[in-house]
Parts: C-alpha cells; sequence; structure tokens
C-alpha cells in the first residue's frame, strides 16, 4: 500500500503545483478551454453519486451518510451565509477572475473579500482533509480508490488554479505569494502523512470506526466544494454558453461508464 500512496501523492502534489504557476505564467490573458469545468463538474458527479456517496453506505451505513450529508449542508450554508454579506465584493472579483481563470470556480469569488489569512487557513485545512481521504481509501476501502483517485485530481487542479488566481491579484509581492501557494501545495502531502501516521497509532479495533468518521467529513467537504466550485458556477454559465450543457453530460456518462466497467 506505502508504495502506492508514495506514487498518488506525489502526482498529485505535482500536478497541483504546476496548476499554481498557470495565473502567473499566463496572467490576464488566457484562460481555461470553456468546456473544460463543465466537462470536470460532469465527472466529479457522476464519481460522488455512483463512486463516494455509494461506498459511504456500504462502508458506514445511514451514519455515514447522514454525517457525509451533516458535512456538506453546514459547508454550503456557511458558503451561503459569506456570498450573502458580501455580494458586491462577489460580483467585481468575479469579473477579474474570470479573465485570468476562464470561470473554472466560485470559490475564490465567495471568499474574495475575506482576508487572506483565513480564507488560505480554511483552503489548507481542507487541503488535509483530501490528503486524509486519499490514505483511507487506498488502504481500508480499496472499492472507493479509483473514484477518490479521479475526483481528487480533478478537485486539486481547480481549485489549485482558483486560489493560484486569487493570489495573483491580490498579493503583488511575488516572494510572498510564493511562500502562500507552496503552503498550500504542501498542505495535501502533509495530510496524507499526518493521516498514516495517526493509523500506527490507533488500535485495529478503533481504526475502522476513525476511518469512516474521516472519510465522511472528507466526502461531505468534497461534495460541498463540487456544490459550489463547480455545479453552481456551470449551470450559471448555461445561459450564455448553451453548448457546455453537452460537456456535463459527456463527463458524467464517462464517470458512469468507468465505474461500471471497474
Amino acid at each position: 500500500m506505502l508504495p502506492t500512496l508514495t506514487y498518488q501523492t506525489l502526482a498529485i502534489t505535482v500536478g497541483t503545483a504546476c496548476c499554481t504557476i498557470v495565473p502567473f505564467a499566463f496572467g490576464a490573458k488566457r484562460g481555461l478551454p470553456r468546456g473544460l469545468l463543465p466537462l470536470a463538474t460532469g465527472m466529479m458527479t457522476g464519481l460522488c453519486c455512483f463512486g463516494l456517496l455509494p461506498e459511504a453506505g456500504r462502508e458506514g451505513g445511514a451514519l455515514s451518510l447522514a454525517l457525509t450529508t451533516l458535512v456538506a449542508v453546514v459547508y454550503s450554508l456557511l458558503h451561503l451565509r459569506h456570498l450573502h454579506h458580501h455580494p458586491a465584493a462577489t460580483t467585481q472579483t468575479a469579473h477579474a477572475h474570470d479573465e485570468v481563470t476562464g470561470s473554472y470556480g466560485t470559490h475564490v469569488h465567495g471568499d474574495s473579500n475575506r482576508p487572506l489569512g483565513i480564507l488560505a487557513t480554511a483552503i489548507f485545512v481542507h487541503s488535509l482533509l483530501d490528503g486524509s481521504l486519499l490514505v483511507i481509501s487506498t488502504d481500508l476501502f480499496t472499492q472507493a480508490t479509483m473514484s477518490v483517485t479521479v475526483s481528487l485530481w480533478i478537485h486539486k487542479a481547480f481549485e489549485a488554479l482558483s486560489l493560484a488566481s486569487l493570489v495573483y491579484w491580490r498579493v503583488s509581492n511575488r516572494q510572498v505569494a510564493a511562500r502562500w501557494l507552496t503552503a498550500y501545495v504542501l498542505s495535501f502531502p502533509c495530510g496524507v502523512f499526518l493521516t498514516f501516521w495517526m493509523q500506527q497509532l490507533v488500535t485495529a479495533s478503533g481504526l475502522q470506526r476513525v476511518a469512516l468518521i474521516v472519510m465522511s467529513v472528507a466526502i461531505g467537504n468534497l461534495i460541498g466544494c463540487l456544490i459550489f466550485d463547480f455545479i453552481l458556477p456551470s449551470i450559471g454559465r448555461f445561459k450564455y454558453h448553451k453548448g457546455e450543457v453537452f460537456w456535463l453530460a459527456s463527463g458524467f456518462a464517462a464517470a458512469t461508464l468507468l465505474l461500471w466497467e471497474l
């Protein structure tokens, strides 16, 4: 398990680091291809519906699904509360952010006027949970490994691009920006290491229970991000880019077929 986990962690970390460079390499002159966000949205939705949620139900039953739902709802309420209190800043920063990113996420839109340290801390904690989810899926819940790995690849790429674009606009000192983004990139492998280390300290009887709780919290957190960083932005763009519905449906179908084959 350890070699596989090491390779996966290294690959996702390097991929995340590469994505943080994009806004600084291209500035406001180039965004992502238009169909990429809805394609990723469809894939993540399919993976969550037919991969992650069924696995949580199989392993932890109704309690695990309830905890997953609770975390997703709490994340959503907190996000909605912040959007409600800062609608003007959200609109202003969204326009500037779209120039760099091609509208690939709203996480920074809703939090764009929040102090960067608070926002970064929230994202770092989320990234730690991503690392925990990778360890647990690889070690204990092997049937969910493919769904988790693909979801993390997609999610981390867009998350890194969103955070990097916000840092690009708000941090003029590039050395400071590099420190922020380095801390973010390293938070994922730190989550992997901490979870793997904690597994060595927990007895075999208690490991399954702890793993189920961490898995439920991490999946709930991921679903909350899926709703606000992928689904809602995609739906909002359909009015102006109707062809993106095709890309979303294609991503959903691709994820469903992938899980069906597995």
